[in-house]
C-alpha cells in the first residue's frame, strides 16, 4: 500500500497521546480485517506533501474514527480534521479514551477540560475567533454520535472487534449507496433532458426575446445617457457663445447705432429739403 492508495476508514487522533497505543492498535486490527485505514505515521511517505494526503484520505475513506484523548483539543491539527470529516458528512464514530462525552460538550461554554486548551489557542491569536469557535462547535457536535468510552474498566479487545465489525458494515454499504446515488441522479438527468427536449422551442424563442428585450433596454439606456451627455455639453456651449456674442454685440451696436443716426440725421436733412419745396410748390 502507498499513501496514494484510497483509504476506508481515517484515524483522526493526537500523536503524543494514543499514536503507539489506542491508535496503532486499532489500525493493526483494521488491517488485518482487510480494511485500508489511514494513520498517519503509517501511510505518509517522506516525500508527500502531508496536509494534502491527509485530506485525500478523508475524502476516500467511507468511515472516520475519531479518538478524543486529554491533550486533544491542544493540536490545531486535530481540530480542522475534525472539522473536515464533519463537512464530508461521512460517518464518524468518536473514541472517547479516558475522557467523556460532556468533557467535549462543555468546551461551547467555555468549560470542562478542553477550556484550558482553548484559552491557550486564543491568548496566541494565531487563529482567529471565528475558526475557533468553529472547533468547539465540531467537538460539541461529535459529543452526541454514537460512540465508545474508553476507561480502565473496558477490555480493548471488544472495543477493536467492535470497531472491525462496523467498518466492514460501513465499507459494504458506501458503494451501495454510491450506486444508488448515481442510478437516481442518471433517471434524474433523463427526465430533465425530456423535458428540455420537449421545451426546446420554446425556451429558444424565449430567450431570443428576452435578448433583444435586454438588448433594448440596454440601447435605450445609453441612448439616454449619451442625450443626457450632448444636451450639458451643448448647453455649456450655448452659454459660452452666448457671453462671447454679447461682448462682441454690445461693441458692434455701439459703431452701428453711430453709422445709423448719422445715415437718418443725413436722409431726415435730406427729406426736410424736398418737403420744402413741395411745400412752396403747393401754397
Amino acid at each position: 500500500m502507498t499513501n496514494k492508495d484510497p483509504c476506508d476508514v481515517f484515524i483522526n487522533h493526537r500523536g503524543p497521546d494514543v499514536k503507539h497505543k489506542l491508535a496503532s492498535n486499532i489500525y493493526d486490527a483494521l488491517e488485518a480485517t482487510g480494511l485500508r485505514p489511514f494513520l498517519d505515521a503509517e501511510r505518509l511517505e517522506s516525500d508527500v506533501v502531508i496536509q494534502s494526503a491527509i485530506q485525500e484520505a478523508m475524502t476516500s475513506a467511507s468511515l472516520h474514527i475519531a479518538i478524543l484523548s486529554h491533550n486533544y483539543a491542544q493540536s490545531s491539527w486535530c481540530l480542522d480534521e475534525l472539522l473536515f470529516m464533519l463537512k464530508t458528512g461521512t460517518k464518524i464514530i468518536p473514541i472517547f479514551y479516558h475522557v467523556e462525552p460532556s468533557d467535549a460538550r462543555w468546551v461551547i461554554q467555555g468549560k470542562g477540560i478542553y477550556a484550558d486548551a482553548f484559552s491557550e489557542h486564543e491568548k496566541k491569536g494565531r487563529f482567529s475567533p471565528e475558526k475557533i469557535e468553529e472547533w468547539k462547535r465540531a467537538l460539541h457536535d461529535i459529543s452526541f454520535l454514537s460512540g465508545h468510552v474508553v476507561n480502565d474498566n473496558m477490555a480493548e479487545g471488544r472495543l477493536l472487534k467492535s470497531i472491525c465489525n462496523e467498518a466492514l458494515q460501513t465499507r459494504d454499504r458506501f458503494p451501495k449507496k454510491i450506486a444508488k446515488f448515481l442510478r437516481r441522479t442518471g433517471e434524474y438527468m433523463s427526465d430533465l433532458l425530456d423535458d428540455i427536449d420537449e421545451e426546446y422551442e420554446d425556451s429558444e424563442q424565449d430567450v431570443e426575446e428576452s435578448a433583444r428585450e435586454r438588448s433594448h433596454e440596454i440601447s435605450s439606456s445609453m441612448v439616454d445617457r449619451v442625450g443626457d451627455s450632448l444636451s450639458k455639453c451643448l448647453k455649456r456651449i450655448e452659454v459660452s457663445v452666448n457671453v462671447c456674442l454679447d461682448r462682441v454685440a454690445t461693441k458692434c451696436v455701439e459703431k452701428v447705432e453711430g453709422s445709423v443716426t448719422k445715415c437718418v440725421d443725413g436722409v431726415e436733412g435730406f427729406v426736410n429739403v424736398y418737403l420744402d419745396k413741395f411745400d412752396k410748390i403747393w401754397r
